[in-house]
């Protein structure tokens, strides 16, 4: 946890305060000050990473995953010796001496802003994939910076304007388009990217791309490179933490991540957690016998649904996207128990959208499969992103879709089609070529980063590897397989880190258990806060559309396609009230707490049984700071 800030073209102390108080929940120290003439950096943190940057030319947030390869790199003697606390000092000192080119050998997630004082300019930075989050506003020649937009939204000269195609876009694919947020004028910096701020003048450049993976190999050539990457990017990202902790979603992208810990944990302690809404919830009992087969110190949770209609504004707040399914609320509080005992937290967010695993990337698979079947597939492909149908065949798949679900409400004033590519060209290496068009345009930052930062934790991931990411794409167009041809690849190449789980464990983590307490919630939030009234004053959505979805009832087997089409209204009315109606101010309450899993709730036969008390977790901690 923790995050950066700043201002340029002022010297406003004040004001630079303003936009810290904003990030108090990602670190409870802070400071500001000015590293020269019209210029302040700010961090927040821990006291002792806050004292180290102090007064100096860097704000930094993150760790370099390598520091010890690029201090060798740099001559450094003591490269042996350094630790995160070094990891600001170390990158000042590779832009010193290479420039920003240097960036590119730096590793891990981070984010950080450098004062070059003898030239008058100022370097907004963001580590390779964009793991750690960083976003601008220009106010004429002035600018100012945070980790968070609700940061920039504390100085009220800049204005609250939405965007109403950035907004339409992240609803349907779970992050706005490249390079915009879901306001105008404020702008998220580009992975593997600077932006260099002077006196007048704004520019940015990139200095990373992705390296061309080895071509022509044969199968065990690529999945053995598979296995040593991940093994390593591990080993990378866990060798300065003492206690890591993993959380398990049930299914195999966690699963994996939990055995590649366990396997170069050595000694150090490992721990898992998992939260599930009630005992009966399935995503308990699958991470159960996941920690029992690799025998790490598991932490199960239960949270209620009645606690929903409080938790909501929260997880809304911490939110810079209302995006994220029913399961944000799980993910929040699993890390807000993890970050009083790990060092470091580690989840398989953002596997299914970059292992190319979602409905969408499935449609792309079966067109460059069956070529035959290109046309009737690209109007399913094209439905996502709500473009009409114009063949008799894709009005009749519309109209199956809308019978099976009420379709989700557009954004009024935004085109059709917007937020999805076409489906990409046949040829061989189509469907990686897709997934690395995709990721270079607008890579994932999952909501995870945002939730475990207020948590308490710091976050991290294998899939913020780039050699393991690189390993993982030449999988891309293999063989038909259950999960996709990467996941299938994992599950061969790791298959001796988990042979217990490598063919019971599902691909994706186990869906949110919709009860029919967990459902009467959401009806029950959705009569209070979204009443036809309330829609038509947000005019957001058409009043009638939103109607369809609140009062319609689900047939058969329809419960979790309602439930989540409620979810993801009533996240965008909570993220409108935090950021439109109170400029990203923190909401009033105390966040709920979850509570260990009681020894009579009910467990898988097949896992050993332990007993853990049913005590209240973390009932002693405030909200987040800010609130």
């Amino acid at each position: 946890m923790g995050a950066i800030y700043g201002l340029v073209g002022w010297a406003d102390l004040q004001a630079a305060e303003a936009v810290g108080r904003r990030l108090a929940h990602r670190g409870r120290d802070g400071a500001a000050w000015s590293p020269g003439h019209g210029v302040v950096l700010g961090a927040r943190g821990s006291r002792l990473l806050v004292d180290l940057q102090e007064h100096g030319p860097v704000a930094f947030d993150g760790a370099i995953d390598n520091r010890r390869e690029v201090a060798q790199w740099l001559g450094r003697r003591d490269a042996a010796a350094l630790g995160p606390a070094d990891d600001a000092h170390l990158l000042f000192e590779v832009v010193s001496t290479h420039g920003v080119e240097g960036l590119a050998r730096l590793g891990g997630v981070f984010a950080a802003a450098l004062w070059l004082g003898s030239e008058r300019r100022l370097l907004l930075v963001r580590d390779r994939l964009g793991y750690a989050p960083l976003s601008f506003a220009l106010l004429g020649e002035r600018c100012v910076f945070a980790s968070e937009t609700k940061a920039l939204l504390a100085l009220d000269e800049l204005p609250i304007r939405l965007n109403r195609g950035a907004l339409q876009t992240t609803l349907t694919r779970g992050r706005p388009p490249p390079g915009i947020s879901c306001f105008d004028g404020i702008y998220p910096v580009p992975p593997g990217s600077c932006i260099e701020l002077r006196p007048g003048r704004t520019s940015g450049r990139r200095f990373w791309e992705f390296p061309p993976g080895p071509t022509n190999a044969i199968e065990s050539d690529r999945l053995a490179r598979l296995r040593a990457s991940f093994l390593d990017a591990v080993r990378r990202e866990t060798s300065a933490y003492a206690r890591v902790g993993i959380g398990l979603s049930g299914g195999f992208h966690s699963a994996i991540i939990a055995a590649g810990v366990r396997t170069v944990a050595g000694g150090r302690e490992v721990h898992t957690y998992t939260a599930g809404y009630g005992a009966e919830d399935l995503r308990l009992s699958e991470a159960e016998r996941v920690a029992l087969a690799l025998g790490t110190r598991h932490h199960p949770l239960i949270v209620s649904p009645a606690d929903l209609p409080a938790l909501l504004p929260w997880v809304a707040w911490l939110l810079e996207e209302p995006a994220g399914a029913e399961d944000l609320p799980l993910l929040f509080l699993a890390a807000r128990e993890a970050s009083s005992t790990v060092d470091l937290f580690l989840t398989g967010s953002g596997c299914a959208e970059l292992f190319g695993e979602t409905g969408r990337h499935r449609l792309a698979r079966l067109a460059l499969r069956y070529p035959m079947l290109r046309g009737p597939v690209a109007e399913l492909y094209a439905h996502a992103a709500g473009v009409r149908p114009g063949s008799r065949f894709g009005r009749m798949a519309q109209a199956f879709l809308r019978y099976r679900s009420p379709a989700h409400p557009r954004v009024r004033g935004t085109a059709s089609g917007d937020g999805l590519p076409n489906l990409p060209p046949t040829g061989p290496g189509a469907f990686g070529a897709l997934l690395r068009a995709e990721f270079l345009a607008s890579p994932p930052s999952p909501p995870a980063e945002h939730l475990v930062a207020a948590a308490g934790a710091r976050l991290n991931a294998a899939i913020t590897d780039p050699t393991f990411f690189v390993a993982a794409l030449e999988l891309a167009d293999g063989a038909r397989a259950r999960g996709g041809p990467i996941t299938a690849g994992l599950r061969r190449s790791c298959a001796r880190l988990m042979p217990a789980l490598e063919r019971q464990t599902s691909a994706r983590g186990q869906s949110v258990h919709h009860s029919a307490e967990l459902c009467a919630v959401l009806d029950g939030m959705a009569a209070e806060m979204l009443t036809p009234e309330r829609v038509r004053a947000r005019g957001l959505f058409d009043p009638a559309e939103v109607q369809a979805v609140v009062a319609g009832r689900p047939r058969r087997g329809q419960r979790p396609e309602r439930a989540a089409r409620l979810w993801s209204l009533l996240l965008v009315e909570a993220w409108c009230q935090a950021y439109l109606d109170r400029r990203g101010a923190a909401p009033a309450g105390r966040v709920p707490s979850a509570r260990r899993q009681d020894s009579s709730a009910p467990r898988d036969p097949a896992a050993r049984r332990h007993r853990p008390d049913a005590s209240t977790l973390r009932g002693d901690l405030p909200p987040p700071a800010g609130a």
